[in-house]
Parts: structure tokens; C-alpha cells; sequence
């Protein structure tokens, strides 16, 4: 006993009701959006090209300090071609804009002399290549002598990780937590 339509019945009836359907109208068609060409929309604000009228691009050693504090437990810290290289055995960090030491001088592009405004600057975008599995955080935090009262007896937990993916594009995420 059968309780209903079989599906080869319910595949035909479905077949049969696109082809009575109207075709497509002039006004249908008109709807279809339009994008530019590639390159020709602008890309989003980059801290480094507004604040040092130098992009972050990894051409010059102005782009970043490789120095022992901004750069630990790496080794092989360059620039070369554009990119900044690492070499890494154990865990390690960069810091893509330096808060300093208490009490240091400041150069250059030290972020406190020149903080990054969360609420203008509202992503990261990271690509890296590795020659192993592995994973990475980005981490956005207020913690320099210009505001040590803000950050005692405070700890940071990693922020957005990344997992590894075999695509290579970039990775975006925002001081708010959220990755993409």
C-alpha cells in the first residue's frame, strides 16, 4: 500500500510547473546588479599611509621594529622582497606596532606616539605563509607607561585565532573580537 505520490510524480510535477512559468521580463533583466571592475574600488584606511604617509608594506625598515621587545623568541627577523620574515621554534610574538617599555624613549613609530584609533581603523588583515600547521592571534591592547594605571594586574588572553588555511587569503579581524 502506498501512502502517497511517488517521488518520480513529485519530480515530474515540479519539472512541469517551471516550464509553465513567465519568462524573464525586461524589468526582471534591468535588476541584475552591475560591479566595478577589479582595482577600481579603494581600498579601506591604513593606519601607516594616514599617520606616516609611509604604507606598512614591509619595503623599508621604518615599516617595523625587529629588535629584541617587539620581536621575541623569533629568529631570522627581515625584510626582504616586502615581507617580513620569521623563524620560529617555539612560540613567539611580533609586535606589529610597538607600545615600548615603561619609561623608554620613543622613536619613530612607537605607537605611543602615535596610538591607533579602534574606532577608526576597525580590521586587521594578516597573511602568512607557514611551512607547518599552525595558528596565531592578533591581540589589541592599551598597555604602555602612557596609561600603566589602566593595565595593572590586568592579563590578556589571545584574541581572534586564526587556523591555517590552504586558500592563503587573508584573514580579517576587529579590535572588537570578532574575526572574518
Amino acid at each position: 500500500m502506498r501512502a502517497g505520490p511517488s517521488r518520480r510524480a513529485v519530480l515530474l510535477a515540479a519539472i512541469a510547473g517551471l516550464a509553465v512559468l513567465p519568462a524573464p521580463t525586461a524589468a526582471t533583466a534591468a535588476a541584475v546588479p552591475t560591479f566595478p571592475a577589479p582595482g577600481v574600488v579603494a581600498g579601506a584606511a591604513e593606519f601607516a599611509s594616514e599617520a606616516f604617509a609611509d604604507p606598512r608594506d614591509y619595503d623599508n625598515r621604518a615599516d617595523i621594529q625587529l629588535d629584541n621587545g617587539p620581536v621575541q623568541h623569533l629568529d631570522g627577523a627581515r625584510l626582504a622582497d616586502g615581507r617580513l620574515q620569521l623563524e620560529a621554534s617555539e612560540p613567539g610574538h611580533v609586535s606589529l606596532v610597538w607600545t615600548g617599555f615603561e619609561g623608554a624613549f620613543r622613536t619613530g613609530r612607537d605607537g605611543p606616539l602615535r596610538p591607533v584609533s579602534a574606532d577608526r581603523y576597525t580590521s586587521a588583515s594578516v597573511r602568512m605563509y607557514a611551512s607547518q600547521r599552525v595558528s596565531a592571534s592578533v591581540f589589541w591592547d592599551r598597555c604602555s607607561d602612557v596609561v600603566v594605571d589602566q593595565c595593572r594586574g590586568v592579563t590578556y588572553g589571545p584574541g581572534p585565532r586564526f587556523a591555517q588555511q590552504r586558500s592563503g587569503r587573508p584573514r580579517k579581524a576587529s579590535p572588537h573580537g570578532d574575526a572574518r
